[in-house]
């Protein structure tokens, strides 16, 4: 089994890249991944740049596929007790990835909601299954195991309210009333108390700084389209960030007196 799950984990990590980079290379239809954000045009949409962290979310993914499969082609097998922990649900988590890409790229957007859900659950699945926040762990599992999907997490997090957003948008929302710019101070809301609860509940600063490096992808994207007239966006996510930074400092400290 434990052979058969680090096999199907590769395999669902090249599918992801491959997906991944034909989404780019091509594009799949025809479409950019900015040409596709523009088409449905929302205050949540942080700057083009905020995105780069995919590189380093398949960089941390990429040292965890590499950890994972150590002792696969090698007679003395070692203790690899999260291969059985994650079972099939990273291999899962792939699979969701690149068909994610593929219905967005193709403006299916109902179902990337649907299919960025349940990417959603099971990496909360993954997350839950690895007991982050609970044991402390050797530093190879905090750095090669735990680390990247506590990256991934975060910005995956971030990505179905982004996402809920454009569906929104795209089925034609008008906000039920409430202003565009409220349903935004709404949403980065969310995403700040998101932070804040993983960080105090969890203990987990990289998620929280991943929350924190798209809030200032929303502040670039409003201040570089010079929408001085929705302040109360940059505001509420300058507030957030200023809220996150003092929580993680706090549990910095914490942390550093507990060991």
């Amino acid at each position: 089994m434990k052979r058969s799950l680090q096999i199907a984990n590769i395999v669902g990590f090249i599918i992801t890249i491959i997906v991944n980079y034909l989404s780019n290379a091509l594009p799949l239809n025809g479409r950019t991944a900015k040409e596709l954000s523009d088409l449905n045009p929302n205050l949540f949409v942080p700057a083009p740049f905020t995105f780069s962290i995919w590189g380093f979310i398949y960089l941390l993914l990429t040292c965890f596929i590499i950890y994972q499969a150590s002792d696969l082609f090698s007679k003395s097998k070692k203790e690899l007790a999260h291969v059985e922990k994650i079972g099939w649900l990273f291999f899962i988590s792939c699979l969701l990835n690149a068909g994610w890409l593929i219905s967005w790229h193709f403006q299916m957007l109902p179902l990337s909601f649907v299919i960025m859900i349940a990417y959603l659950t099971t990496l909360i699945l993954i997350y839950q299954r690895l007991e982050v926040g609970k044991e402390k762990g050797a530093w190879r599992e905090r750095l090669l195991v735990r680390l990247p999907f506590q990256v991934l997490l975060g910005w995956i997090s971030i990505a179905t309210i982004a996402n809920a957003t454009a569906v929104l948008v795209s089925l034609g929302f008008t906000g039920g009333g409430i202003e565009e710019r409220i349903w935004a101070m709404i949403m980065i809301s969310i995403g700040g108390v998101l932070a804040l609860l993983m960080l105090f509940r969890k203990w987990d600063i990289a998620y929280s700084l991943v929350v924190v490096w798209a809030l200032y992808g929303i502040i670039s994207e409003r201040m570089e389209a010079m929408d001085f007239g929705f302040m109360e966006i940059v505001i509420t996510a300058v507030v957030c960030m200023v809220l996150i930074g003092i929580g993680v400092i706090i549990r910095s400290v914490q942390m550093i007196r507990n060991t």
